[in-house]
C-alpha cells in the first residue's frame, strides 16, 4: 500500500513513522467528521485548532493569547499564506483590485524549498522580474550581506518588498537561517529609508516545516542535561541556541507535524504571531453567501484560502503533542539528530571519497556526495 515506515531500512528524509497517539487522534477526527470552515460545523474541533496554535506559539516564544493558527493541506499552502500575508499588508487594496499595477519584489532564499517559487507563480507574480533569489552561503544558509544589499536597493528606489521568506531547516542539508538577524536587517533598512507608510515593513515568513521541533529545546539546561544527551547533541544545542531563540522574530511560520512530529499525513499549520495579520487576509463578508458571520469568533473562514478544511491533522497534532509532551519531543528529536551524527561519522570513516554536504548543520538529515 505504501512504503513501510516502521522498517529499520526506512531512512527517508523528513518522513517519520506516525505515533500511536496521533493515529488514534486522526481516527477520532474521521469518526466525528467536522468541517473547520465554520463553527456550526466544527464546534469543539475549531477550539482544538486554536489550542494547538497556542501550544506551538508558546514553544516558539510568542504570546499564546495573540497567535492564530490555520491548518492547511501541506507546507506549500502554508508558505503561500506567508506570501499572501505580506502582500495584503503591503497592498491592502489588493484583495479587491489585485496588485498588477504595483511595483514590488518578493524575496526568498536560494536554498529554500521549491514552493518558494511555485507559490509566487500561483499568486500570479512575475517570478523572473518581480522575485529576488537571495544567495546562500557554502553551508546553505541565507547570505545575509546579499539579503541586505538587495533589500536596500529595493527600498532606496521605493519598491516595496511584501514578504521575505527564510528557511528554518532546509529539506536536504538542514541549514537553519538566523531569523533574528534577518529581522534586524529588515528593521535597519526600513529605518534607513522611512517608507511613505510608517506602519509598513516587510513580512518575514519562516519556512520551518522541517526544523520546527528545535523549538522544544528552548530553555533546555545543557549543564544539568536532565535527559542525558550525548556531548555531540549538547554541542548542537549550543550552536543552535541563538537561532532557536530567534525564530520568534518571524511574523509567521510553517509547521509540518507530519514530518518530524510523528503525525500522519497531512498535518500542516501556518502559525501567525498576531491575529491582526490574519485579519488582513479577510475577504469581503458579502462574498460569503453560504454562511452567516461567526459570532463566536472561533473560525476565520473570511481569511482562509480554503473553504472546507478537515480536522485529521488537527486531532493528530493535538493528541501527539499532549501524549508525547515537550520532554517526549526532546527525546525523539535528539534521537534523530544523534543517529544522523552517527551516519556522518560512519560515512567519513568507512566510505572513501564521501563528502558531507553542510557538515556543520546539526539536524536529522544527512546529505553527501561521492
Amino acid at each position: 500500500m505504501s512504503k513501510n515506515w516502521y522498517s529499520p531500512a526506512a531512512v527517508e528524509n523528513v518522513m517519520a513513522m506516525p505515533s500511536d497517539p496521533a493515529i488514534h487522534g486522526c481516527v477520532m477526527a474521521l469518526c466525528s467528521n467536522p468541517n473547520i470552515v465554520h463553527y456550526e460545523y466544527a464546534k469543539a474541533s475549531a477550539d482544538i485548532e486554536d489550542t494547538v496554535a497556542r501550544m506551538m506559539g508558546t514553544q516558539v516564544g510568542w504570546d499564546p493569547a495573540k497567535v492564530q493558527g490555520i491548518f492547511s493541506s501541506g507546507g506549500t499552502m502554508c508558505n503561500l499564506y506567508g506570501y499572501l500575508a505580506g502582500l495584503r499588508t503591503a497592498f491592502p487594496d489588493s484583495v479587491h483590485h489585485g496588485f498588477g499595477a504595483q511595483d514590488y519584489r518578493f524575496m526568498h532564499a536560494f536554498s529554500g524549498h521549491y514552493s518558494n517559487v511555485t507559490c509566487l507563480s500561483t499568486l500570479g507574480v512575475d517570478i523572473v522580474d518581480r522575485a529576488i533569489t537571495v544567495k546562500n552561503t557554502v553551508n546553505n544558509e541565507t547570505d545575509y550581506d546579499d539579503l541586505e544589499k538587495e533589500l536596500d536597493a529595493c527600498l532606496r528606489m521605493r519598491i516595496k518588498v511584501p514578504t521575505i521568506l527564510v528557511t528554518f531547516g532546509t529539506t536536504d542539508t538542514f541549514a537553519v537561517d538566523d531569523v533574528q538577524r534577518v529581522a534586524e536587517i529588515r528593521d535597519r533598512v526600513v529605518a534607513r529609508y522611512q517608507p511613505d507608510d510608517p506602519t509598513w515593513r516587510p513580512h518575514i515568513h519562516a519556512d520551518s516545516a522541517v526544523g520546527w521541533p528545535l523549538v522544544f529545546f528552548r530553555g533546555y539546561d545543557r549543564e544539568k542535561n536532565p535527559l542525558g544527551f550525548t556531548q555531540h547533541m549538547l554541542q548542537v544545542l549550543e550552536e543552535h541556541q541563538n537561532v532557536i531563540e530567534g525564530l520568534k522574530y518571524a511574523d509567521s511560520v510553517t509547521i509540518d507535524l507530519h514530518k518530524w512530529g510523528y503525525v500522519p499525513y497531512s498535518a500542516s499549520m501556518v502559525l501567525f504571531k498576531n491575529k491582526a495579520i490574519v485579519n488582513r487576509l479577510s475577504n469581503d463578508p458579502d462574498n460569503f453567501t453560504y454562511f452567516n458571520a461567526d459570532p463566536s469568533g472561533h473560525t476565520v473562514f473570511h481569511s482562509t484560502i480554503e473553504c472546507s478544511r478537515g480536522a485529521v491533522g488537527i486531532y493528530g497534532a493535538y493528541t501527539a503533542l499532549k501524549a508525547l509532551g515537550k520532554e517526549g519531543y526532546q527525546m525523539l528529536t535528539a534521537h534523530g539528530i544523534q543517529n544522523a551524527n552517527y551516519l556522518r561519522h560512519a560515512l567519513r570513516e568507512r566510505v572513501p571519497g564521501a563528502v558531507i554536504v553542510g557538515s556543520h548543520n546539526g539536524g536529522p538529515s544527512v546529505c553527501w556526495r561521492l
